[in-house]
């Protein structure tokens, strides 16, 4: 019994840590409880499940999707033969979660749909990521029809503070995505001031990146920089390396438009040595190369997006 409460406080020791942006270190007091756990046959399978599924989302969130996978997979066997049906949703929506991050978005529905289906009363946010992924897919109408059916007082002609404010942010980034810049312009800006007056960091880094990208489409460019900028450290406190890496991303694409080249390519060197999985940022880092008259690195960068291309067509 000591040994249980023991493996509970570090699950509570490594939440704490978690909830400060310090994954690493939120990792290392999960897995010490799941160890001791494993070492005492404890046979307390909740708890085992649960230290697995916090290992899985805290790698997920710094960039180990295949890690977490591996742990969120593990808590899923254990919670499907417990016949835990609301965590087993949980579970299930968290590995939706990573495959949306690896772009293999059509896995990401699916998974996303069986956490809404496990559950005998799914809440809004298993409902919001099944919008989410449709949109990730290009299925931006039916993206919105999620949405809406999760939350029928949405408006999505107008942006409307509500009781809950979550549907917001995506909805703009939907509209930037089918090209209506204004609109998405002005549900960011409407829950960006809502973010800011709540001290809500994480988010509000997320929607200055978004609203950033949307004031260039605009051809608002020092807007775009001012609010991207204001981004990165919000990003560096909350250890969002992926997060950082496609803010930096946006400004070093302004950056080579705008001709300041030796600025965009040392971005677009950091957005690929944070997050090497990505294509686009490849590109941008190839393009500003041969911008600069640096051709056989720009063709090198070229090549690595290409292959990166190839491989997200073959995922499914």
């Amino acid at each position: 019994k000591d040994f249980w409460y023991q493996s509970v406080a570090l699950l509570v020791l490594g939440r704490g840590y978690a909830l400060h942006n310090d994954r690493k270190k939120a990792i290392g007091y999960y897995q010490k409880s799941l160890d001791l756990q494993k070492a005492h046959n404890l046979n307390e399978k909740g708890s085992e499940s649960l230290a697995l599924f916090y290992i899985g989302v805290a790698y997920n969130f710094i960039g180990e999707t295949q890690l977490a996978l591996d742990y969120l997979q593990e808590a899923l066997a254990i919670e499907k033969s417990m016949g835990n049906k609301d965590r087993e949703g949980d579970v299930l929506g968290a590995i939706g979660s990573v495959y949306l991050q690896t772009g293999s978005y059509q896995k990401a529905l699916l998974y996303y749909q069986q956490a809404v289906s496990a559950t005998d009363s799914p809440d809004l946010r298993m409902r919001k990521n099944v919008g989410i992924a449709y949109a990730a897919l290009g299925e931006y109408d039916q993206a919105l029809a999620s949405f809406k059916l999760s939350m029928p007082n949405l408006d999505l002609e107008k942006p409307t503070l509500l009781n809950n404010n979550s549907l917001l942010r995506p909805v703009a980034w939907i509209y930037a995505k089918q090209g209506k810049f204004e609109k998405a312009k002005s549900f960011y800006e409407t829950i960006l001031n809502f973010y800011r007056e709540r001290g809500m960091e994480y988010d509000a880094a997320v929607v200055l990146t978004g609203l950033g990208d949307v004031y260039h489409k605009l051809n608002e460019s020092e807007k775009a920089l001012a609010v991207l900028r204001e981004a990165i450290p919000l990003r560096e406190k909350g250890k969002d390396v992926i997060g950082e890496a496609l803010t930096r991303y946006f400004i070093a694409k302004i950056q080579t438009d705008k001709g300041n080249l030796d600025e965009a390519l040392q971005l677009a060197q950091i957005c690929v040595d944070k997050n090497p999985t990505v294509a686009s940022y490849y590109d941008t880092l190839g393009l500003t190369y041969y911008k600069k008259g640096l051709h056989s690195p720009a063709v090198e960068q070229f090549k690595k997006a290409v292959s990166l291309d190839e491989a997200e067509a073959t995922r499914t």
